[in-house]
Order: C-alpha cells, then sequence, then structure tokens
C-alpha cells in the first residue's frame, strides 16, 4: 500500500455509515472523476444528505475501504509514473530527428500505459462502486418516504395549530380590555394599554382617555383622536399576546399583536413590512395617523 495513502474505515453508529466520495488529485489530465466511495463517522457529518448514511457490516465496511484504498492507490501509481514520463518528455528535444520522434513515441506510450492502468483500477472497483450504490438507492427511497412523511405531518401539525390560533384571537377580541392614555412630552402621543397588563413605555404623567373598552370601542376612539397625535401601542401588548400562542408550531407560534388588529381591522393596514427594530407605522388617511409598538 502506497504509503502517503491512510484510509480507515469509517465508524459504525448503529448499525450505520456515511459514504463519501473520495477526492483524487490526479485523472483530471483525461478529464475523468471516477467515483470511489470511502466510509465516514456518521455523526461527524455536519449536513446529512439523503441516502447517503447506509446500513452496513463491520465486513462490508472494511472490503468497502480496503477496495477503495486499492483502486486508489494504482491510479496514483499509474499518475506518478505518468507524471515522470512527462517531465522526460519536457526536456529540450534532442536535435537528431530520430531520437525526438522516440521521445514522442515514449510520451505517448506513457499515456497510454496510464489510461490502461486507470481504466483497469477503475475496472477492479467497479463490483464495490455498484454494490455501494445499490445500497444508497435504497436507502435514498426510504429516506424520501421519511422525508414526505415528516413533512406531511409538520403540514398537519401546522394546520392544527393555524385552526387554534384562530378559534384563541377570536376569543382575545372578546377577551381584551383597552385604554388610551395621553401624553404630550415631546410631542402628543396616545399610548394604547391593554388593562391588567402592566405597560412598559407609557411616561407616568400620561393621562387617561378611554379606559376599559373592548378592541372595537378602541377603533372608535383611535379613528376619533387620530389626528390629536401620534398612535403608540404599548410592547407588553404583543407581547402579552404572543406568550398566548407560544405553545403553537409553525407561522401561529409567532402570532402577536399585528395578527389580532389584522383579523379585525385588515383595512387599517398600509401594505410595508415591519422594520427590524419592531417599531412600525401603518395607517391611512382613512384611518388614524400612525401605529407603534
Amino acid at each position: 500500500m502506497d504509503e502517503e495513502i491512510e484510509l480507515e474505515p469509517g465508524r459504525l453508529v448503529d448499525g450505520r455509515v456515511a459514504i463519501r466520495f473520495f477526492g483524487l488529485r490526479h485523472a483530471l489530465e483525461f478529464r475523468t472523476r471516477p467515483l470511489i466511495y470511502h466510509t465516514v463517522d456518521p455523526s461527524t457529518l455536519r449536513q446529512r444528505v439523503l441516502g447517503t448514511v447506509v446500513p452496513c457490516t463491520p465486513e462490508e465496511n472494511a472490503r468497502w475501504t480496503e477496495a477503495a484504498v486499492a483502486c486508489v492507490v494504482e491510479i496514483d501509481h499509474a499518475a506518478r509514473d505518468l507524471h515522470e514520463a512527462n517531465l522526460r518528455a519536457a526536456q529540450p528535444l534532442p536535435r537528431r530527428r530520430a531520437r525526438a520522434e522516440q521521445v514522442r513515441r515514449d510520451w505517448d506510450d506513457a499515456q497510454h500505459r496510464y489510461r490502461s492502468r486507470f481504466e483497469a483500477a477503475l475496472d477492479g472497483y467497479s463490483p464495490v462502486r455498484l454494490e455501494i450504490e445499490d445500497a444508497m438507492r435504497r436507502q435514498l427511497e426510504l429516506d424520501r418516504r421519511r422525508f414526505d412523511a415528516e413533512r406531511k405531518e409538520k403540514e398537519l401539525a401546522e394546520q392544527r395549530s393555524e385552526a387554534i390560533a384562530e378559534q384563541r384571537l377570536s376569543d382575545l377580541a372578546g377577551e381584551l380590555r383597552w385604554g388610551i392614555e395621553v401624553s404630550d412630552s415631546p410631542r402628543r402621543t396616545l399610548h394604547v394599554v391593554c388593562m391588567g397588563v402592566p405597560p412598559r413605555a407609557v411616561p407616568d404623567d400620561a393621562a387617561p382617555l378611554v379606559e376599559d373598552v373592548d378592541v372595537h370601542a378602541l377603533r372608535e376612539a383611535l379613528m376619533e383622536h387620530r389626528a390629536t397625535g401620534l398612535v403608540r401601542f404599548d410592547s407588553s401588548i404583543d407581547e402579552h399576546i404572543r406568550a398566548r400562542f407560544a405553545d403553537l408550531t409553525g407561522p401561529a407560534r409567532h402570532t402577536g399583536l399585528w395578527r389580532l388588529w389584522w383579523a379585525l381591522f385588515a383595512e387599517d393596514y398600509e401594505p410595508r413590512t415591519p422594520s427590524r427594530s419592531n417599531t412600525a407605522t401603518f395607517g391611512s388617511s382613512s384611518t388614524y395617523s400612525g401605529y407603534h409598538c
């Protein structure tokens, strides 16, 4: 065995091993990329590709590795011989024509020998390659079925979560009680609060404007006073609503104030994307002047 080629069988994990391509330094001379596989420990994979972690016995693992090493060593030796022939052919051609032609024939023969040894090595490895690829095809089919089943189960779980979220939104719309407090510094602001939820950003000098109303009365009050100042929903409201949906899955898990208000008053929104700072404004001349949270 070539002392520079070290390849140990990959560690089996639960009777399985991962398959990887063996990278050859040579074989580019004829634009050929042979498929030679080696096994690795599945637990070392950063990303698992479907069909590449296959069942394998210790005997198969050793045999696959031994065949790969034998093939790679032969190709490596052949490539080194070709490289040495190339160095000789690269020397200045002799002045004598017959000798120059002999150098060219030697180079042609060297390339032919390399190709023959290269193809013979791959032919000898072919039964093991086909065996590994057959195992990978079977595993790929199993992985695809498992992946499809998991995807469908995830979709069903998200659909169930969406149905639960819709019901909870409906319940919240009738359950939550609202208020508006007004502050004038540094500019007049209408602070929307949720009764029973401690506010986070309402100034101490804010004065009550509306207290203990349902969401529809809140919106009517905002429509009435929209021209008098900036409307700001306290961030505690969104946190309170999100906590009610934290046990769900998929997009429903992230249900917050935006979705509640959208479900009730979609016409209040302009088509804008919330900013990274979680502060956004929506509204138009037909509604109140703005919304911040």
